[in-house]
């Protein structure tokens, strides 16, 4: 007889078709959480939601590499894997519990359509300047997948001007191992009056894959360099309507502070800034306000000012702020030098 050769997994004699990943499999790397792991961490949670799984296990909220392939182990667990195509449970597991008049509709609605492959817009600032530039990194590696097959990217990036502009859409196509990198300032600083040092405007990207396939690496990233140093951060899709807040510092003779705010809907929304709160300010009736109103697919950059009042009154205790939006935005916070020729960035 001859040798079947092992392939990593190992399959279930019973039932042919999805294979059982061997117990020491790394499913979530970040939270080096393991098939077994994962086994358990679904038998315990009863009734509950993948959002459950992924508060008690910890895993996806890093890299989020992982969540399509713990989404599709755990509707597979919580089905018992004794389907025709799944895996059947294993002694001291709980038995399959019948599917929901809900659950038998999506999949029925699955079996007659095709996958579509999908992914949500995301929204970046373009910060322009003497010096400064904002370049858009989109990468198509596999990482921990290298088992599953990856698909070429599709990317559109369009550039907005601060005041809702279209100026611009460029499109892309990543093959799998590859990485498109594009700078985008130079669109926003074209048009920008000469007085000012620094400028934003914004770009709205949307990668799709050209077929159903494990994800790998598509969450864009976006990089400002300037002239004494770089930095970067991956961004997710938009936020709101509602609040979103920072924790900062009041640093002023060493640093400046920039929100830089996104209106990522097709209407025009009023936005409030309301500044200094903290926990001892359960009343915010105090706070200092600075309201904006920002076009469609506009974007505003907003320095954090304290009045000096508030700023004795706050000193170096790290105080909050809160933007209030009406409609879909996007808000990152932006740390510069005094000369402006060195950034970080942050969103929440």
């Amino acid at each position: 007889m001859a040798q079947q050769k092992s392939t990593g997994t190992a399959s279930t004699s019973e039932a042919p078709g999805v294979e059982r990943p061997m117990p020491d499999k790394i499913i979530c790397a970040c939270a080096n959480l393991d098939f077994a792991k994962l086994q358990e961490a679904v038998a315990q949670l009863s009734h509950d939601s993948f959002d459950a799984l992924l508060a008690r296990t910890g895993a996806g909220k890093t890299c989020t590499a992982c969540l399509l392939d713990l989404e599709y182990y755990f509707v597979e667990l919580k089905a018992g894997f004794d389907s025709p195509s799944g895996l059947r449970h294993g002694v001291g597991e709980k038995p399959r519990q019948r599917q929901s008049l809900k659950q038998r509709i999506y999949g029925w609605l699955d079996s007659i359509s095709p996958p579509i492959p999908w992914s949500p817009d995301n929204w970046i600032p373009i910060i322009a300047g003497r010096g400064i530039e904002t370049w858009l990194n989109v990468t198509n590696h596999d990482l921990l997948f290298r088992d599953r097959m990856t698909a070429p990217l599709q990317t559109t990036v369009t550039l907005w001007s601060g005041e809702g502009m279209r100026l611009t859409q460029r499109r892309l196509r990543i093959q799998p191992g590859e990485e498109a990198r594009v700078r985008l300032d130079e669109e926003i600083s074209r048009g920008s009056p000469v007085s000012k040092s620094i400028v934003v405007g914004s770009a709205r990207i949307v990668t799709k894959a050209e077929f159903p396939a494990m994800r790998g690496t598509m969450r864009p990233q976006f990089e400002i360099v300037a002239p004494a140093g770089a930095c970067a951060v991956h961004v997710h899709g938009v936020t709101g309507p509602g609040d979103t807040w920072f924790t900062v510092q009041n640093r002023r003779g060493d640093e400046r502070l920039f929100l830089a705010i996104i209106n990522a809907a097709g209407s025009r929304q009023s936005i409030e800034v309301a500044m200094p709160l903290g926990p001892a300010s359960v009343d915010d009736s105090s706070a200092e306000r600075v309201r904006l109103m920002l076009a469609p697919h506009g974007a505003a950059l907003q320095e954090v000012l304290l009045s000096d009042a508030a700023a004795r009154a706050v000193g170096s205790t790290p105080f909050g702020i809160r933007i209030r939006c009406e409609r879909a935005h996007k808000v990152f916070l932006l740390c510069a030098t005094r000369s402006l020729d060195r950034f970080s960035v942050d969103h929440p």
